[in-house]
C-alpha cells in the first residue's frame, strides 16, 4: 500500500490515529479484504476488511499478529475516501465488494464499528 493510502485515514480520521504498520500488517494478514481506490495512480481511498471475532474487536492502532482461527464475523476495520471521490458511490462500491467477498467465504455477518457519527453503517 503506498504512502498516500497509508496516511489519507489519519488526515480524515483525525481522532483515530492508526499508525501505518496497522495499515501495512491488516493488508499483508489479509490483502483478499483490502481494497484501494486510485484514478490516475493516486490513492483517493481504501477500505481495510478481515475476518475477525465479533465481541472482541480488535482496539485501534494495534498489530492483529494473525486472523483468527475460528472468526465468527467479517469485520470492515477501515474505509477511508479522500474528499474528491466522496459522494460518488466509491464507499457503496467498496462495501459491495467487502459483501460479496465475505459471503463467498461463508460469512453471514458483517461488523464494524462506525467512527465521525456514520450512523448511515
Amino acid at each position: 500500500m503506498s504512502v498516500r493510502c497509508q496516511t489519507l485515514g489519519n488526515s480524515i480520521h483525525l481522532n483515530f490515529f492508526e499508525d501505518p504498520n496497522v495499515f501495512r500488517e491488516r493488508f499483508e494478514l489479509y490483502g483478499d479484504g483490502c481494497y484501494v481506490y486510485k484514478e490516475n495512480g493516486a490513492c483517493l481511498g481504501y477500505c481495510v476488511s478481515h475476518p475477525w471475532i465479533k465481541e472482541s474487536p480488535p482496539p485501534l492502532n494495534s498489530l492483529l499478529t494473525k486472523i483468527p482461527n475460528a472468526p465468527d464475523t467479517y469485520y470492515i476495520h477501515d474505509i477511508a475516501l479522500d474528499s474528491r471521490v466522496r459522494k460518488k458511490g466509491t464507499a457503496s462500491t467498496m462495501v459491495k465488494l467487502v459483501l460479496t467477498h465475505a459471503k463467498e467465504k461463508g460469512f453471514s455477518e458483517i461488523s464494524l464499528i462506525a467512527v465521525n457519527n456514520l450512523t448511515g453503517f
